[in-house]
C-alpha cells in the first residue's frame, strides 16, 4: 500500500507523520494503465489536473477517493479507456470535456449526489454504441453546453430537483440516428433554465414536466424528437404550455395535466 505524509512547520521546521492511504483525509489515489491493471502509467493524489492525461494512451482508470475535482479536458479524447467508469462519492465537480471522446466506456454512468456541477461537453461524444441508464445525483446544480451530447444511454432520464440549469444541447442527440434515453425524461422542479436544444433528437417516448414554462429559455429543445407522443405537464405549472410554447419547441406532442407527482401516469 502506497504512503503518504502530512506535516506541521514550526519555525522552519516541518514535522512528518506518516499515513497509510484511505486514512483520515487523505482518500485514495487516481491511477491510470496502459493496459488492464497491468504497467501503471501515471498517479495523482487529490484531485485531477486540467488536461492531465488528454489524449493519453490509457487503457484503464481508477478515480481515487482523494478526489474532488476532474479538471477540464483531463482524460479528452482517451477513447483507449474501456469498461465502466466509476466516480467516487468523494468528486464535487466535473470540469469541461473532462471525458470528451472517451468511446471505449461501457455499461451505466452514475452521476454521484456528491457532484454539484457537471462541465461542459463534460461527458461529450462517448462513442456510437449505447450505454446503459444515466443516473445524475440529487446534488447536481448545473448541467453544462453539450454535457452529455452525442452520448447514447438507454432507459430513462431523472433529472432531480437540484438542477436548476440545463445549457444548450445538453442532452442533444444531433445524428438523431441513434436512440437516447428510449424510456421517459422527468424534468425536476427545481429547473429554471433549459438552453436551446437542450433534448434535440432524443428518442424518448414520453416527458414529465414539473417546473414552469418560462424555464424554456431556449428554443428548439424538442426538435426532431419524433417518438416524443406524450408530455405531462404537473397541475402547478400548467400555465404556459400552450400551443405558442409547442411551437417554440417543436414538438407536435400532445399536452397533458399531470396530478399525481412524482409519480408518472
Amino acid at each position: 500500500m502506497s504512503k503518504s505524509y502530512t506535516g506541521l512547520t514550526t519555525n522552519g521546521v516541518t514535522e512528518l507523520t506518516l499515513q497509510e492511504e484511505g486514512v483520515g483525509n487523505i482518500g485514495t489515489q487516481t491511477i491510470v494503465w496502459d493496459d488492464t491493471f497491468n504497467g501503471e502509467i501515471d498517479q495523482v493524489q487529490g484531485d485531477i489536473p486540467d488536461n492531465w492525461k488528454n489524449g493519453g494512451a490509457l487503457k484503464q482508470l481508477q478515480i481515487g477517493s482523494s478526489c474532488t475535482g476532474i479538471g477540464s479536458r483531463a482524460f479528452y479524447g482517451c477513447d483507449g479507456l474501456t469498461g465502466n467508469l466509476v466516480i467516487p462519492n468523494s468528486v464535487t465537480t466535473i470540469g469541461s470535456y473532462a471525458f470528451y471522446y472517451c468511446q471505449g466506456l461501457t455499461g451505466d454512468l452514475v452521476i454521484p449526489d456528491s457532484v454539484t456541477s457537471i462541465g461542459s461537453s463534460a461527458f461529450g461524444y462517448l462513442g456510437t454504441t449505447p450505454l446503459g441508464p444515466l443516473t445524475i445525483g440529487n446534488s447536481v446544480a448545473s448541467i453544462g453546453s453539450y454535457a452529455f451530447a452525442y452520448s447514447y444511454f438507454t432507459g430513462d432520464l431523472i433529472i432531480p430537483d437540484s438542477v436548476t440549469t440545463i445549457g444548450d444541447s445538453g442532452f442533444a442527440d444531433w445524428a438523431f440516428s441513434h436512440v437516447m434515453f428510449n424510456g421517459n425524461i422527468v424534468i425536476g422542479s427545481g429547473v429554471t433554465s433549459i438552453g436551446s436544444s437542450a433534448f434535440y433528437g432524443v428518442g424518448t417516448t414520453a416527458l414529465y414536466i414539473n417546473c414552469p414554462a418560462s424555464s424554456w429559455i431556449g428554443t428548439n429543445a424538442l426538435l426532431q424528437t419524433s417518438p416524443l407522443t406524450n408530455i405531462y405537464v404537473h397541475a402547478d405549472y400548467v400555465t404556459g404550455y400552450d400551443a405558442t410554447w409547442k411551437g417554440n419547441q417543436q414538438t407536435s406532442a400532445t399536452v397533458s395535466t399531470w396530478t399525481n407527482y412524482p409519480n408518472v401516469p
